[in-house]
């Protein structure tokens, strides 16, 4: 029986991408990911404050473009016509070179100077559908970012909003339609807070993975 000699080489490639997904930190030169938690609400008396409502991936595989997900994570009870209007971010670079790709059909992008979110305050930058064009998930790529590596690239992002905020300034805010229930119709969430970790038991077993692959890897090359 011949040994498959490219086996050690998936071996860590699955490793790799294993470690990626985890949120293990990696060299600069391997993609780096952002999970934002959008936990804070403008419509308090229906959606309290704490809970988690949407979430805010931010990916970058190569430094200077950032890819973005925004995804509704909470069981809103919801009608045919649900999800993102809007979605709205900072940038603490230099705004001369961005540029926006991979929209949905009929979305576009407004700013800067910064326009306002009802509740929390002045963003940069709008990404918005028209009519009922809504997304869930909302996705896109942006470009012509600052940074040496992609954690850099990432940080970028990392900017309140400005301007007065009676719901508290916000890194993220998004304008999310259709609900069915409470007699809302809309609101608007908002947050800064990143995603926990894995936990260590995480680790645990990526390990316990990772010593089968090897001896999987071992018996290869004996036989």
């Amino acid at each position: 029986m011949n040994p498959d000699k490219n086996f050690p080489r998936r071996t860590l490639t699955g490793l790799l991408a294993a470690l990626s997904l985890l949120g293990v930190p990696m060299a600069d030169a391997l993609a780096a990911s952002l999970t934002y938690n959008l936990n804070q609400s403008n419509v308090e008396s229906s959606y309290a404050d704490g809970v988690t409502y949407l979430q805010v991936e931010i990916t970058s595989t190569s430094a200077g473009t950032a890819n973005f997900n925004v995804t509704p994570v909470y069981a809103f009870a919801t009608d045919s016509n649900y999800g993102l209007q809007s979605f709205a971010f900072n940038y603490s670079g230099s705004a001369s070179s961005l540029t926006f790709s991979n929209l949905a059909d009929g979305w576009s992008v407004d700013g800067p100077p910064a326009s306002a979110l009802d509740g929390f305050g002045k963003f940069e930058y709008i990404v918005e559908g028209n009519g009922n064009n809504r997304q869930a998930p909302l996705t896109f790529t942006v470009s012509g970012l600052g940074g040496d590596t992609t954690a850099q690239t990432l940080n970028y992002f990392s900017e309140l909003s400005s301007g007065n905020s009676g719901q508290g300034n916000q890194f993220f805010a998004a304008h999310l339609a259709g609900f069915s229930d409470l007699s809302v119709g809309s609101g608007d969430f908002a947050g800064s807070t990143l995603a926990p970790v894995p936990e260590p038991e995480t680790y645990a077993m990526l390990l316990a993975g990772l010593g089968l692959m090897g001896a999987l890897a071992r018996r290869r090359r004996i036989a």
